[in-house]
């Protein structure tokens, strides 16, 4: 439940941030004076981004710690002409090669991750410069995993020996900054969902991304 208010907390967040509209006057030929939007030109509507990612465990002691990669894409998609907020859903690809328990064993696995659900603010801060803060909601499947007790590391099926969950639901929360086609990131994400029925393990990473828009 706290995850879920934070989610929405800071959602809101940013939804509010829409209330401050940016205008400037300019004068016609004719010497009328009328107001546009200053960043109408400036916010495609649509643009989409390549990325790749180192992911760290993230601020719950009480969690599964992991680390790995994440490579995958970004499809951002303008909910009006001159409004700088994007509706924006991704595909990525994950692997952990270090992660690690309380119950004393570490694993590995792959999955693969679609956010359905996301929101972003593209803030201008000079030409070709965007600071874009973003949440979502999305899904994890995971379809290889292994793991092993103590230094040893054997091929036990992650999740038809120990009962982990395939299909996980969780949100995210971050920020990019982008320089002309390059862009560098920092995403936070959490599940809503436990990792083991009846446990309280959660998966949690921090995420430090760079990506190539296209």
């Amino acid at each position: 439940m706290k995850t879920i208010k934070l989610f929405i907390t800071l959602v809101a967040m940013i939804a509010t941030t829409t209330t401050f509209a940016q205008i400037v006057v300019k004068e016609n030929i004719h010497g009328e004076q009328s107001q546009i939007s200053t960043n109408s030109s400036s916010h495609p509507s649509f643009y989409g981004a390549v990325v790749a990612s180192f992911d760290l465990p993230g601020f719950s002691e009480a969690d599964e710690r992991i680390k790995g990669v994440t490579a995958g894409a970004l499809f951002n998609h303008s909910i009006s002409k001159t409004s700088p907020i994007y509706y924006s859903w991704s595909l990525l690809v994950s692997y952990c090669f270090d992660g690690e328990s309380d119950y004393d064993y570490k694993y590995r696995y792959s999955s693969f991750g679609i956010q359905p659900l996301g929101f972003s603010y593209r803030l201008s801060i000079s030409d070709n410069v965007y600071f874009t803060p973003s949440a979502g909601i999305g899904f994890r499947i995971g379809y290889i995993g292994s793991s092993g007790v103590g230094e040893s590391f054997q091929r036990d099926d992650l999740f038809d020996d120990l009962g982990y969950k395939r299909f996980t639901m969780g949100y995210n929360v971050g920020a990019n900054l982008e320089f002309n086609k390059v862009l560098f990131g920092v995403n936070y994400g959490g599940d809503f969902t436990e990792i083991v029925d009846e446990s309280d393990s959660k998966y949690n990473n921090i995420s430090n991304r760079v990506g190539f828009k296209f």
